[in-house]
């Protein structure tokens, strides 16, 4: 049970426990289904980049899973045309994003770290950044039907300094009433190896503080 709050009401507490990757490929999709089923999972978060994203869609409504949007701007193609989105994509010489057009030369996220890197060097436009938030939010209603239960960021891309702003302003304006912020104390993740991984969870936490603020004010 949680502490009573201001008015003297006690609520109770429950553990949620969130799958991401829905939609990349059908072996991940029947993983998540198979640990709903069992009680091991309460909700998933789908990639509309994925490459079946729509069945996986299908079936979660299926089995009654409800799904949030898993926001990816780091890995795979996007779902805007890469040229309205040039900023955020670069060439790969060999994909490895499953589904249609694995294996060969494409436009494709640059990656997490490219990503990153990308925005410190302010060569991403955000109006593009809002372009491709708005286009996979309107993929995940046309696919789903509803509005996203949350939203997240594949690789905590939704909380990248600059991104975050434009993740709230978009999802208020979709009517999106929850994004899931990876908010963690140092202890949780200092046993992580190899060192330099410890680190990135560490900024990223630092980063999703900020970035808490920002989903607070748009609501």
């Amino acid at each position: 049970m949680s502490p009573p709050d201001e008015s003297g009401e006690v609520f109770e507490v429950g553990l949620l426990v969130c799958a991401d990757d829905m939609g990349l490929c059908a072996q991940r999709d029947s993983g998540i289904l198979s640990a709903f089923s069992q009680g091991i999972v309460s909700s998933a978060s789908l990639l509309v980049t994925g490459s079946t994203a729509q069945d996986a869609a299908r079936r979660a409504k299926e089995e009654g899973l409800m799904l949030g949007l898993h926001l990816n701007l780091t890995e795979g193609p996007p779902v805007r045309d890469e040229n309205d989105v040039h900023t955020l994509v670069e060439e790969v010489g060999r994909s490895w994003w499953p589904g249609d057009g694995c294996g060969e030369r494409r436009k494709e996220f640059k990656g997490k770290q490219g990503l990153r890197d990308s925005v410190e060097r302010r060569e991403v436009s955000l109006d593009q950044v809002s372009l491709e938030v708005q286009a996979q939010l309107q993929a995940f209603l046309d696919i789903t039907g509803y509005i996203p239960l949350h939203v997240d960021g594949h690789q905590h891309c939704h909380v990248i300094a600059g991104i975050a702003a434009v993740v709230a302003r978009v999802c208020r304006r979709f009517g999106v009433r929850c994004i899931r912020v990876p908010c963690e104390g140092y202890e949780s993740f200092k046993h992580v190896e190899p060192p330099s991984r410890a680190d990135f969870c560490w900024q990223v936490s630092g980063l999703a503080r900020d970035a808490r603020l920002m989903f607070r004010e748009e609501g």
